[in-house]
């Protein structure tokens, strides 16, 4: 551009050099210069326009994690001793059962991960609302549903916060606020395409990096049922190496008919919950 501005203010300066065919050249150039400064204007106020919405979506992310701290039950090695005592202090009912004092709920933040249009946000979607999320859309930064899950073996109700994290690489600056503070990962591929299945391996030295090495995690493989099972990529050996690598149980699940879809998300609440009870028996 700097270059096209330089010719025509030589041509400018030295008019008596120019002649028509020449001067005809540069206007043509002058009209390009013209565009490209629009067409960089434009590009301008794209970035800023992309730049906020990163910006709220880190004050969003702060506000969800402070209500999810304040919300979290604390461990015993967080309490005073006056306060440990006031947690197992007993009270009496008109029934005369005794009840535990302290027993607030605790919200537990999983984030979901992989590749952009693997299946994700339909995943979170078909849980949620057994509705089909449309695959055109992508997630901007990061989604989040709360949902409550109850453990029928135990009879106990949890709630989990599902932090649906966008997989484009222009998000990926934003992974640490998004990954801090995880209690589990659920990480996903589509099994008729190989590239995010190798890049599950990429995903997990993410969570590693920020500390998640220890959390509970689980391993999906979105079946496309649009596609034919022979436009199937990942083979059951394959995924079966990765879940043993990974210590993930697998699932793969149908987004079409929701087949092990509630299965998946019973599962990570049963591992979180068993994960709680040994730190807390520790």
């Amino acid at each position: 551009m700097k270059i096209l501005k330089t010719m025509w203010e030589r041509a400018e300066r030295y008019p008596d050099r120019m002649i028509k065919v020449e001067g005809r050249f540069l206007l043509d150039l002058r009209k390009k210069v013209n565009d490209l400064e629009r067409e960089l204007a434009n590009t301008k106020n794209e970035l800023n326009r992309v730049y906020q919405e990163l910006e709220d979506a880190k004050v969003k992310i702060e506000e969800l994690e402070k209500s999810r701290l304040k919300n979290r039950t604390p461990s015993d090695s967080d309490l005073t001793p006056i306060e440990k005592s006031e947690k197992i202090k007993p009270t009496f009912s008109n029934e005369d059962s005794v009840k535990l004092q302290g027993n607030t709920e605790s919200i537990y933040k999983v984030i979901v991960i992989g590749d952009p249009e693997c299946g994700k946000t339909e995943l979170l979607a078909k849980f949620a609302t057994d509705i089909s999320e449309d695959k055109n859309l992508p997630t901007v930064g990061v989604s989040i549903l709360k949902k409550q899950i109850t453990l029928d073996k135990i009879n106990k109700t949890i709630n989990l916060m599902f932090w649906d994290i966008a997989g484009q690489p222009q998000f990926y600056m934003l992974h640490r606020p998004y990954f801090i503070g995880a209690d589990g990962v659920i990480l996903v591929f589509d099994t008729t395409r190989s590239s995010t299945f190798s890049n599950v391996n990429n995903w997990w030295q993410s969570c590693v990096k920020y500390g998640l090495s220890g959390v509970p995690r689980i391993l999906v493989g979105i079946n496309n049922d649009a596609k034919s099972e022979s436009e199937r990529k990942i083979i059951n050996p394959m995924v079966q190496n990765l879940s043993k690598k990974l210590n993930a149980p697998y699932f793969e699940v149908s987004l079409a008919t929701g087949e092990n879809v509630t299965l998946v998300f019973q599962r990570v609440a049963e591992l979180l919950y068993a994960q709680k009870n040994e730190k807390d028996a520790t």
